[in-house]
């Protein structure tokens, strides 16, 4: 089990600190595999790393984080997951901060991912430094490509420095009346 403190800004412009807790077991990721290529889950994610396939990335990574997320009874005798947890966390302002400091950080990514397997499903560092390096150049590729559209741009988010945030231009999202 992962716990992941989170610092959001929630809908009442109040800046919050929550932790929040992240876990899959083997029939989670057997379930989140299903149709992915016919690959372990660690050979998928090398595979999609070292293609530099950022859509599969970005759609795993939301899978991986969705799928884990859960709520523990103050007891750590349970670790409750269901569909509409899944969909409130998904629509928090804590779930789109910890989505983008992942995206924006391999090394987060890469500790979250691994963080939240089974023990003996982790990936080996080997692995792991392949993945980084992959997810690192996939994301500077993504990054040059949103700053290259001239509506929108890349800039730090007030709450983290290394988390960045797509935004649109100013001077080309004026509407006329």
């Amino acid at each position: 089990m992962l716990k992941q403190t989170i610092t959001y800004i929630n809908y009442n412009g109040q800046k919050r600190t929550r932790d929040f807790y992240f876990n899959l077991n083997r029939y989670e990721l057997t379930k989140l595999m299903a149709g992915k290529d016919n690959m372990s889950f660690q050979d998928y994610l090398v595979a999609i790393s070292q293609e530099q396939n950022l859509e599969k990335l970005i759609e795993l990574l939301k899978d991986v984080i969705l799928m884990s997320y859960g709520e523990k009874s103050s007891d750590g005798e349970t670790f409750v997951k269901n569909d509409q947890l899944r969909e409130d966390f998904l629509n928090s302002p804590a779930f789109s901060e910890l989505y983008m400091s992942l995206l924006n950080d391999t090394d987060a990514a890469v500790k979250f991912v691994t963080g939240v397997l089974p023990p003996d499903l982790r990936l080996s560092s080997e692995q792991m430094q392949d993945m980084r390096r992959s997810a690192a150049d996939a994301t500077a590729e993504a990054r040059a490509s949103f700053n290259a559209d001239p509506t929108m741009t890349v800039e730090a988010d007030p709450i983290g420095p290394e988390s960045l945030k797509l935004v649109p231009d100013a001077d080309h999202n004026s509407r006329a009346d």
